[in-house]
């Protein structure tokens, strides 16, 4: 169940993302008991809740990176998950900032932008213009090996935004982070938030993190 949290100021935006009896089993143990949320274009909420009460797995869900055994997801009221189907996560508008990164060994940091760009117009000019913004500039030919693991936190931050998604889900963004680059990290996603086109999801367990970066927060029980 989710307790849902104040109502957001932009109440009468129209729904982006929503979600009815949306639950994951694996095998027998229960990953998510059922969730049924909504969040309005534009808003940015923060999933809070115990360890292992399925926040991560719920962001999953609404990705597109993990089918549901129960329940649906719906964007803009269309059915993007349902159990035995999903639509592909690159076939929709989102970026995922992974609490483990999950960059690619093998890819160079340009490579990383570029494989989520694919034929977007000014695709130069937005990579040169993203890689500058996180400090990367001069790093492009690198690969995440050869990089500090703050750049390689970057690096993935980059990734998520560079396709300026409507929905940009991050969990735990800020984890084990030197206190500037968490600073700098937590003001480019506030920054990037504040467009009125786009729309937040963060899992945090930390509640300054969540109350600066979310106008509601939701909380899983």
């Amino acid at each position: 169940m989710v307790s849902r949290g104040e109502a957001s100021e932009s109440a009468s935006a129209p729904l982006l993302l929503e979600s009815t009896a949306l639950s994951k089993k694996f095998g027998d143990r229960v990953a998510l008991a059922p969730v049924d949320l909504s969040v309005d274009a534009g808003e940015n909420l923060a999933i809070v809740g115990p360890s292992g009460c399925g926040k991560t797995t719920l962001l999953e869900l609404l990705a597109g990176l993990l089918d549901p055994s129960a329940g649906e997801v719906r964007e803009c009221g269309r059915v993007v998950s349902r159990a035995g189907w999903q639509l592909e996560p690159h076939r929709r508008s989102l970026g995922f900032l992974f609490q483990d990164l999950a960059l690619w060994p093998h890819l160079t940091v340009r490579e990383h932008l570029e494989f989520v760009l694919h034929d977007a117009a000014s695709r130069e000019d937005r990579i040169r213009r993203v890689l500058d913004q996180a400090g990367l500039g001069q790093l492009g030919d690198r690969r995440p090996p050869d990089l500090s693991g703050g750049e390689r936190q970057r690096v993935a931050w980059a990734r998520a935004v560079v396709g300026e998604p409507r929905l940009l889900l991050l969990d735990e963004p800020l984890t084990s982070l030197d206190p500037r680059l968490r600073g700098e990290l937590l003001d480019w996603t506030i920054e990037y938030g504040r467009h009125p086109d786009r729309t937040l999801l963060v899992v945090s367990h930390d509640p300054e993190i969540a109350g600066r970066i979310a106008s509601r927060v939701l909380s899983l029980e």
